[in-house]
């Protein structure tokens, strides 16, 4: 029978091959805090480098959208569950744009506003990513205007 020393042991030289074999570098990473939350957006602090649109992360793996960038703080839409999120959250920043997947994979599926399947199915299998936002396509590639769109409603005169 094995005493607690013996595994003691045999746990030390596991875990010594373990961290002999992870590839350590260094790496400069972003980190915020948040400031405030309430109703699907909140302000975050510390992220000077902070782009139009990028994806930042929040606590518990939610995603954000940086859509508001201030002098000292960034406005950020959340994608998702904001349960565990509390000011003074950490946020880290992704360096990328949102970028959602593309394709046929698609079709028939229901999924959040990153492309993660709602629908209980399988993760969308696609190669092909897109910006979430795009420059509209110039006025002299789109079609012409054939129809009028009546809006609003009729008049009782």
């Amino acid at each position: 029978m094995a005493t607690l020393a013996d595994d003691l042991q045999a746990w030390v030289c596991q875990s010594r091959r373990r961290i002999g074999n992870l590839a350590l570098e260094p790496r400069l990473e972003q980190v915020g805090h948040v400031a405030q939350i309430g109703d699907g957006v909140a302000t975050v602090n510390g992220l000077p480098e902070t782009r139009l649109d990028e994806l930042l992360v929040f606590a518990g793996g939610v995603r954000g959208l940086a859509v508001d960038l201030g002098e000292e703080t960034i406005g950020c839409v959340l994608l998702g569950d904001t349960a565990g999120i509390a000011a003074g959250s950490m946020v880290r920043g992704t360096g990328g744009v949102a970028r959602v997947p593309v394709g046929d994979a698609l079709l028939g599926r229901v999924v959040d506003a990153l492309g993660a399947p709602l629908d209980g199915g399988a993760p969308v299998a696609t190669e092909t990513f897109a910006a979430v936002e795009q420059p509209a396509p110039a006025i002299v590639d789109r079609a012409l205007v054939t129809r009028p769109l009546a809006t609003g409603l009729p008049s009782t005169r």
